[in-house]
């Protein structure tokens, strides 16, 4: 397993037509994504407008999660309504890109791009000091259907609620700060491994986790 930590600091931000957006991560590094070139990409949008139109992404799949307020979104194709869905804090759901998708509500949230050739989901969990194992509190990231044998596996983790750690050993623990985005990028014979490293808050009070999964 190696990993890498990006701090909030070195993010990406720019302006869009209803708020802000900042890029935590795009693969390949050299990867852009104006000319949508990349594999996957995560990101944390602002919606300051109670009504807007999402970028139509062709060939992507988008996965999003608001964090702070409801997020209604209604989805349509060549013009017909599809479904509409409302998401509360911390839920998350999973669209296509090239769907013409209307959102309603000013929230922030994290998105997951996944372009042609990636695979992921997006979720999230609440941890306490205690610690709970990755393995239990996101188990679909470990469904043996979403690795693939020859692709890369990355496990993103990121919280906006405080400082957290991952134990990965007795004598190992990595420390994330908030809003410090933690990668973890390891292979199908250290899965049963990764799944048993112990994510924990650093403080009193639970708090609301962000975990991705990527095979790419």
């Amino acid at each position: 397993m190696q990993y890498q930590i990006i701090k909030k600091k070195n993010y990406e931000s720019n302006t869009w037509t209803h708020g802000e957006t900042t890029q935590l991560k795009i693969y390949p590094h050299d990867g852009d994504y104006k000319n949508r070139d990349f594999l996957w990409r995560v990101s944390s949008a602002t919606v300051t407008k109670e009504l807007s139109d999402f970028t139509v992404l062709f060939g992507i799949k988008r996965w999003i999660m608001p964090f702070d307020h409801q997020l209604h979104l209604s989805h349509h194709q060549n013009g017909k309504p599809m479904y509409s869905i409302t998401l509360n804090p911390y839920e998350s759901h999973c669209f296509k890109g090239d769907w013409e998708t209307k959102s309603k509500g000013i929230a922030r949230d994290f998105n997951l791009m996944l372009n042609e050739g990636a695979y992921g989901i997006l979720n999230a969990a609440k941890v306490s000091e205690d610690g709970k194992e990755l393995g239990s509190i996101f188990p679909e990231a470990f469904d043996e259907r979403l690795p693939l044998a020859d692709h890369k596996l990355t496990l993103g983790i990121y919280s906006r609620e405080g400082n957290i750690s991952l134990n990965v050993s007795d004598t190992m623990s990595i420390l994330l700060p908030c809003e410090d985005l933690l990668l973890l990028d390891y292979t199908l014979v250290e899965v049963d491994e990764i799944k048993k490293y112990r994510l924990k808050h650093n403080g009193v009070n639970s708090s609301q986790v962000v975990l991705f999964a990527v095979t790419y």
